[in-house]
């Protein structure tokens, strides 16, 4: 079986020659297995899943917190007296 071997790109490097000539900007790829319906490969997919429960976590507990510490605080802290918003 001949399977097609898929990339996909998930960064960008630097690199530099013995000579000190330097090349930015090139792309680092990894090898994947396959690519899903979605158009993400499984590792991808994981990531996304991974960086989401990271950033909802860190909301939960950060958010509640930040709000009170700007109401407190006033406009000075980012918050618009007219709105109670917080201006990003």
């Amino acid at each position: 079986m001949n399977e097609k071997e898929l990339y996909i790109r998930v960064g960008l490097t630097t690199l530099r020659c013995p000579d000190d000539i330097h090349f930015v900007d090139v792309p680092l790829y990894i090898r994947v297995k396959e690519i899903q319906p979605n158009g993400l490969a499984m590792v991808e997919e994981k990531l996304l899943e991974t960086i989401t429960e990271i950033i909802s976590k860190h909301n939960e507990n950060a958010l509640p917190d930040k709000i009170k510490k700007l109401k407190n605080g006033g406009s000075q802290n980012g918050l618009n007296e007219n709105t109670s918003q917080i201006s990003c």
